[in-house]
């Protein structure tokens, strides 16, 4: 599987609706983004399967990533919670200290069949800029697909801004080809 991109980490699409493949023709699951979002602007569309979201006012983001290897990670033993460690070990390696709290798990809804349930943990640091910063960490294998989404903020933003990055996650939902 590709490792998870470092830009993700808040450390110092734009979709129209369709869903974006996972890098590869013929993937079998991704996600699905809304037309726009109020108060959100795509900052990365599509580049190495990741899409990014920031504030228009504020300085939270969500990022959206989509790699293939999915399959290939189930057979060689690993499972959803080793993509939570391996983002959690390089943001370690990264900031030092690493906050780690199981968080309810994440569903959003699919195109076909049932909804997606994604493991879920928050994580809490302190940045190389010297700031704190709160991310919410939610993933899942879906086919061959890992989709994992990300939401940050600094901590002083975290709590007043959870309804804003719920209402965004909420209208995204994974997009399955008709192969189930």
């Amino acid at each position: 599987m590709r490792p998870i991109v470092a830009a993700v980490f808040l450390v110092g699409g734009l979709l129209c609706g369709l869903p974006a493949s996972a890098q590869t023709p013929g993937s079998t699951a991704a996600f699905e983004m809304p037309l726009n979002v109020d108060d959100w602007r795509p900052d990365i569309v599509g580049q190495n399967g990741m899409y990014r979201f920031r504030q228009a006012q504020g300085g939270c983001q969500i990022t959206f990533v989509q790699n293939l290897g999915a399959d290939a990670a189930k057979a060689a033993g690993r499972t959803t919670a080793d993509t939570i460690e391996a983002y959690v070990k390089r943001l370690s390696a990264q900031v030092g200290d690493v906050m780690r709290t199981k968080a309810p798990d994440l569903v959003l809804r699919a195109n076909i069949g049932n909804p997606v349930s994604f493991m879920s943990e928050e994580v809490r640091y302190r940045g190389n800029d010297g700031a704190e910063y709160r991310n919410r960490i939610a993933t899942q294998w879906v086919e061959a697909v890992e989709l994992l989404i990300v939401a940050a903020c600094p901590s002083s933003e975290w709590e007043s801004q959870k309804a804003a990055i719920d209402a965004f996650i909420n209208k995204v939902s994974v997009h399955r080809s008709t192969k189930l």
